[in-house]
């Protein structure tokens, strides 16, 4: 799925500021969308995952920009709460624990 294709979706769901969040780029046949979370509440956090999931049908990667100086809320609520059928693994960069890695599978 192209940029614009990926944007037109998100467009249904998330207003303007939203949509500054987002990036994607595509590797080896692997799409990778990049949440940036940074300044979010948990709440608006997980509404914006669990949209970015819900959207796109075939399997991709979403990389988490979350952080973790200040506060890890919405890290501890990907390991420890997140339940998702499509997440079939999550992991942290060994350079960046401010980052998350899902990998999802095609619905």
């Amino acid at each position: 799925m192209g940029y614009e294709q990926m944007m037109e979706k998100m467009t249904f769901l998330m207003c303007g500021d939203d949509l500054c969040r987002i990036s994607s780029s595509e590797e080896d046949d692997i799409t990778t969308i990049c949440l940036d979370l940074h300044g979010l509440s948990k709440k608006s956090a997980i509404r914006m995952i669990k949209n970015t999931i819900a959207v796109f049908r075939d399997g991709f990667r979403l990389e988490l920009v979350h952080g973790y100086n200040h506060g890890t809320a919405i890290k501890e609520y990907i390991y420890k709460e997140m339940r998702n059928e499509r997440v079939i693994n999550k992991q942290s960069p060994y350079y960046n624990p401010g980052i998350t890695d899902l990998m999802i599978s095609a619905a």
